[in-house]
């Protein structure tokens, strides 16, 4: 799962779906992933020539295998709702996770048991970092020195 939310902020600006575009284009044409993205419903942001949106356009949709929407639920504990639904869309496709995000809280509260082990014990390895590169308008990944492919998946977690 990828959760978007950062991707493409700069500091002072609104979120612009351009790098997500960036995003996407990198993880399934260079690396030859499918993507599943989670983003809040009525996610306010920028989408380069269109202007301010909510709703996830049409092309990055069509690139995805699907896009899943957290709601917009009140309240001290559901604040991080898309965090909370970016970990168990991962773990109920075995798969990786894009965040910038360490996740601390969820590794210590996630009130699913199971799925709170399997961040513990499988983050650093599922997990995949990115970064932006503001003056050549790149996206890539950061892959770190130690990395090793995760070992075969078992079947998905339902």
């Amino acid at each position: 799962g990828i959760n978007a939310e950062y991707m493409g902020k700069q500091a002072s600006t609104l979120f612009d779906y351009e790098g997500v575009r960036r995003c996407i284009r990198h993880l399934t044409e260079k690396l030859g992933l499918t993507v599943v993205g989670v983003t809040f419903e009525n996610y306010r942001a920028q989408d380069a020539d269109r202007g301010e949106v909510t709703s996830v356009p049409d092309d990055i949709a069509r690139m995805c295998q699907s896009i899943e929407l957290a709601p917009r639920v009140t309240g001290a504990k559901h604040q991080r709702a898309d965090d909370e639904m970016t970990i168990k869309c991962a773990y109920r496709r075995n798969c990786r996770l894009l965040d910038n995000n360490n996740y601390p809280a969820w590794k210590d509260a996630m009130h699913d048991e199971v799925v709170r082990e399997w961040l513990q014990k499988n983050q650093d390895r599922l997990q995949m970092r990115y970064y932006f590169d503001s003056s050549l308008g790149c996206f890539d990944t950061l892959d770190g020195n130690a990395w090793k492919p995760p070992p075969a998946a078992p079947a998905r977690h339902q």
